[in-house]
């Protein structure tokens, strides 16, 4: 769609720049022992002291002084008019510790596995071993990084014990959230906004890992950045060479390319990470244009646009820009809009003079 109707003014405040607004409209043994029965009916427990007087049939022996580790129980038959022997029944047992002071206390092992050292010097040195998770992998989280063609960075994330977990990455200012999969993994390329590229992962937890690397490519490729959190519907457009909205020349989160496709035409493509999934996602988004511009010349028209939703309207909604200035620097510019109401769900905000158009001429 190449033209738009303007029909309202956005209240916008952005840092250090000018910007002007306007609204368009688009689309887990015992052992037993048996005692015979007739003995077992006529065994009465035994006081400490007091013993009171016997029962008829029963006669009950108390330890012998000599003997304060024995009991001997007599028991006779209930019926008076038996006359053969009582049984005799041995209960004897250990005799209790004299000793009343308390016992000492357990020695209880340190539940985490250890792991033996041999040192240079022959000595050795016992260090815990680093927990595992299910399928035997050290518990952790590595970073590993790669560069590839114009200037993106291939991010992988590993953390066996945190399959399903939300991380942070963080490069050069901006930051985007998501998740890892079942297996603790995740993979992505990420553009460089600098060549001495320091890409760093936090997960909620607070484990995190770091790693730099030099992007040759960095430096040779045009870029710019958005970053915002939650629903704000803020998005880069770029109009390539003269192109209108709705041509292929219109790089968008709805047309955003990639980098072959980019080499082929001499155009530029868009990159969003983050998982607009997530509460409060962080979500940022880059346009790209290569070195190589396939000889064309003219220029990249390049606005932050707002879509207004549900979701924001009504509402405020802020973000920041990164494009790279004539010195070389990545300059940051903050910004916050005053959403229209409801009423205009759907319709766009269009920023301009926010970022600095692309003038291309080829060599």
């Amino acid at each position: 769609m190449k033209s738009r109707k303007k029909i309202a003014t956005a209240i916008i405040s952005v840092s250090a720049i000018l910007v002007t607004a306007h609204v368009m409209q688009r689309s887990g043994d015992a052992q037993e022992k048996t005692v015979p029965e007739a003995a077992v009916a006529a065994v009465s427990p035994i006081p400490a002291e007091g013993l009171p007087p016997a029962s008829p049939g029963v006669a009950v022996e108390q330890p012998a002084p000599s003997a304060p580790d024995a009991a001997t129980v007599m028991a006779g038959p209930a019926d008076p008019a038996r006359t053969d022997n009582p049984v005799a029944l041995d209960v004897s047992g250990p005799a209790l510790p004299a000793d009343t002071a308390s016992p000492e206390p357990l020695s209880i092992p340190d539940p985490a596995p250890r792991m033996r050292l041999t040192m240079n010097d022959g000595s050795e040195a016992i260090t815990p071993q680093p927990p595992h998770n299910a399928f035997g992998l050290t518990c952790g989280v590595e970073l590993a990084t790669a560069e590839k063609s114009a200037g993106m960075v291939e991010l992988t994330v590993t953390a066996p014990c945190r399959s399903g977990k939300t991380f942070t990455v963080s490069h050069s200012g901006l930051r985007f959230s998501d998740q890892t999969d079942r297996f603790g993994r995740y993979k992505s390329d990420v553009p460089a906004l600098t060549r001495d590229a320091t890409f760093r992962v936090e997960f909620d937890d607070g484990a995190s890992a770091e790693m730099t690397l030099d992007v040759e490519g960095a430096r040779l490729a045009e870029r710019v950045a958005l970053q915002y959190a939650g629903e704000t519907g803020l998005q880069i457009h770029a109009l390539e060479f003269g192109a209108g909205y709705g041509d292929a020349g219109h790089v968008w989160a709805g047309n955003p390319g990639d980098a072959e496709g980019a080499f082929r035409s001499g155009g530029g493509f868009l990159t969003v990470l983050g998982n607009t999934d997530l509460p409060d996602a962080q979500v940022a988004e880059f346009y790209t244009l290569p070195a190589n511009t396939s000889g064309r010349d003219g220029v990249v028209r390049l606005t932050v646009e707002a879509r207004v939703t549900q979701a924001n309207c009504g509402h405020e909604v802020s973000g920041q820009t990164i494009q790279r200035q004539a010195d070389g620097e990545m300059r940051p510019v903050s910004l916050t809009l005053s959403m229209p109401d409801c009423g205009a769900v759907g319709e766009f905000l269009v920023l301009k003079n926010l970022l600095r158009d692309l003038k291309i001429a080829s060599k």
